[in-house]
């Protein structure tokens, strides 16, 4: 397609760009791109290096490259060539955008011509290509060159091609905080008129440079060159008033036709008096010297061609016999080299010769002094010997005794297995006898009348209404609430622990709680339910059966001092199914720890969430606690479904992902999708992430004891 402002040929899918030129070699330029077109309008662009990287530039090729310099404007297109890191911008389509001075408010092209040529223009730009408005409907691409504060004409300029001037053709470019004027010239568009504004000197030099004397023999020529230059000029001129360069032109050139015809003596005249004049003689003194100055330039160029070829010449062959001298010392200095080297190694060789042998005695007077001390460890080992064949004679006795020993005990065994065997039966009677009377526990369960009910959700208001705890109190009892509820096992330490659970009582299980004392019967986890050997219900196990069924009670079951009994194999076990979600939804389970430095609360300590539970009362809390822990104000907690997809739950551990291990991930997840559920939802993000923060704490108690024990270890 053509674009429709510069009439320049361009491809519809591709933006068009402009920018000034920072490198040209050759064919090849640089283009600093800076700013773009969108509809018609030139936009600056606030990040070249980001639409081209590395340097924001574009690379244009072609013949026509050779006439731009630095800082000149070029509008273009950008194609991208090649792919992945290696990939290029280059330009396809690219014309000139050329500085414009507008001289049409000035009255004659005579005045033009003045201010380009004597005057001079006071602007400011670089030297080079402008376009200048002559007149409201031409314009012209001058050569400027800065005099001083002033441009003007280039002295070279004989003829100026005019074109129509198109408004459409001229752009208010953005340039660094300001904006210039710019003119793009289509390359097909066609000239109306052509200016011939040679300075004075210049006219001068021509006609001196064309007559070589008065009496030459072309004077005839051209004069009648002069006459025919003279018609063509009058050809072209018009009725309308404006080619009034092209009248003075033919004019000049008549005039001086018909002087050199009517006289050709004038002519001489006229040579003489053009070389007696001091100003002629002047520009024909400067005309020469400069002819002189040139062949001066081109006389030092050539010396100076030559000056370097010769150099050339006289560097390669210095190099050459560099090269030689170069040569024959690497060859005498490597002989030199492998003289002294095997020198050395002569040296090294009897160095090592006379070592060898002074080695070779040290050895065989070490030989023989561990021949010697050999031979007086053989004679101990032949004592000992001796001893230890008297001793395995003692063994062999004794052995004889330990199986005769052995065989007694084996009797012995047989009886034991028999009455073994009858107080199984006999157990089996009783374990009958006890289903049929049904028995429950030597100690019933404390467990709670239905208070009133208070979904999950709103426990938290609960909480925060609770004039008991301290501000540190409810956030123990919401993390508490979170874990309990999240199938984890809290362990409670510290002075309050005692009172802190009786609060959450009447807050979640109708003000009472199946409590079970440790001892050191408890081992295994079959223990917390049952008695061992008696086969009876303890408070847990009731606690248990109420919790499950048609209609749940929700029990909190305490299991206190745990340090008192085998904690560190049930622990484990009754941990792994509440948090596995195999305990019934309403049974929630914790345990206090009285003696937290002892051994048993430091191992439970590394596999659970602890809670110290200090500063959580209010003080005086036991003045007012009978009328707020009255029967009226309990209440009976109704948790939501056991939580199946805890992938929500990751949000809120990743920040401390990398200090979990994945169960305790896990276990941290879910316990924070619990959080939530009991918190508004304004506040539900950072009561997860308190929540979180516990885990973290183990999971730091757990390689700090690691860290201990590695060290016993070490240090056993």
């Amino acid at each position: 397609m053509i674009d429709n402002r510069l009439n320049r040929p361009t491809d519809s899918s591709l933006q068009v760009y402009a920018g000034r030129c920072t490198n040209r070699h050759d064919i090849i330029a640089n283009i600093a791109i800076t700013v773009r077109r969108t509809d018609s309008v030139w936009t600056a662009i606030d990040n070249p290096q980001k639409l081209f990287p590395k340097s924001g530039e574009v690379e244009i090729r072609g013949a026509e490259t050779k006439s731009i310099r630095l800082h000149d404007w070029v509008a273009l297109q950008v194609s991208k060539i090649g792919l992945g890191g290696r990939a290029q911008w280059r330009g396809i389509h690219h014309w000139r955008l050329f500085p414009i001075v507008d001289l049409s408010h000035l009255s004659s092209l005579d005045d033009v011509r003045r201010v380009l040529v004597v005057d001079g223009l006071p602007i400011s730009g670089n030297t080079g290509s402008w376009i200048v408005r002559t007149r409201e409907d031409a314009v012209t691409k001058v050569e400027l060159v800065r005099a001083g504060n002033v441009m003007r004409l280039a002295a070279n300029t004989v003829a100026l091609t005019v074109f129509a001037f198109d408004a459409e053709c001229q752009i208010q470019m953005p340039d660094v905080g300001t904006e210039v004027s710019l003119y793009g010239i289509a390359p097909d568009a066609p000239s109306i008129a052509v200016y011939d504004w040679t300075p004075d000197n210049g006219h001068v030099s021509r006609i001196v440079q064309a007559l070589s004397g008065a009496n030459d023999v072309r004077i005839d020529e051209i004069i009648k060159w002069l006459e025919l230059y003279s018609d063509r000029r009058n050809g072209r001129l018009s009725v309308n008033g404006s080619d009034l360069a092209e009248a003075h032109e033919a004019l000049r050139s008549g005039e001086l036709a018909k002087q050199l015809l009517a006289n050709k003596q004038l002519l001489r005249a006229y040579a003489n008096a053009l070389r007696a004049t001091p100003s002629v003689a002047f520009l024909i003194d400067e005309e020469i010297a400069a002819i002189a100055d040139e062949e001066r330039s081109l006389i030092r160029a050539r010396a100076e061609k030559e000056l370097a070829a010769e150099l050339t010449n006289a560097r390669k062959a210095r190099l050459v016999d560099l090269g030689k001298e170069l040569a024959t010392y690497e060859e005498e200095a490597k002989a030199a080299l492998e003289a002294k080297h095997e020198a050395a190694i002569g040296e090294v060789e009897k160095e090592i010769a006379e070592m060898r042998a002074a080695k070779e005695k040290l050895i065989d007077k070490d030989l023989r002094a561990v021949k010697k001390s050999l031979g007086q460890d053989i004679e101990a080992m032949s004592q000992q010997s001796s001893l230890l064949k008297e001793g395995i004679d003692r063994l062999t006795l004794e052995e004889r005794n330990i199986e005769e020993q052995l065989r007694a005990l084996t009797d012995l065994h047989a009886i034991a297995s028999t009455r073994l065997q009858e107080a199984l039966m006999a157990e089996g009677a009783i374990k009958a006898l006890t289903k049929v009377a049904k028995p429950t526990g030597y100690v019933t369960a404390n467990l709670p009348h239905r208070a009133n009910p208070v979904a999950g959700s709103q426990i938290r208001d609960v909480i925060d209404a609770c004039v008991l705890l301290t501000d540190a109190g409810k956030t123990l009892m919401a993390h508490f609430v979170a874990l309990i509820m999240a199938g984890d096992v809290p362990i409670l330490t510290g002075p309050e622990a005692k009172d802190f659970i009786r609060i959450a009582e009447a807050l979640i299980s109708s003000g009472r709680s199946a409590r079970l004392v440790a001892d050191p019967t408890m081992i295994c986890f079959e223990d917390l339910w049952t008695r061992a050997g008696l086969h009876v219900s303890t408070t847990l196990g009731q606690a248990l059966e109420m919790s499950s069924g048609e209609n749940p009670v929700t029990v909190l079951a305490v299991i206190e001092n745990a340090e008192a009994s085998g904690a560190r194999f049930w622990y484990p076990a009754l941990a792994d199914n509440a948090r596995g979600g195999k305990l019934p939804r309403h049974f929630f389970v914790c345990i206090t720890v009285g003696d937290s430095a002892c051994e048993e609360a430091k191992v439970i300590g590394d596999e659970g969430v602890q809670l110290d539970i200090r500063k959580a009362i209010v003080p005086n809390a036991a003045a007012i606690s009978p009328a707020l822990l009255g029967p009226a104000l309990f209440r009976e907690v109704r948790p939501a479904e056991w939580i199946v997809d805890i992938a929500p739950g990751v949000g809120a551990i990743g920040s401390i992902t990398a200090h979990l291990d994945i169960d305790t991930a896990i276990r941290a997840a879910r316990a924070a999708l619990e959080a939530m559920r009991l918190t508004s939802s304004s506040a539900a993000e950072s009561a997860a992430k308190s929540v979180v923060a516990l885990f973290a704490q183990e999971e730091s108690r757990g390689n700090s004891s690691l860290s201990l024990l590695s060290r016993g270890n070490t240090g056993a």
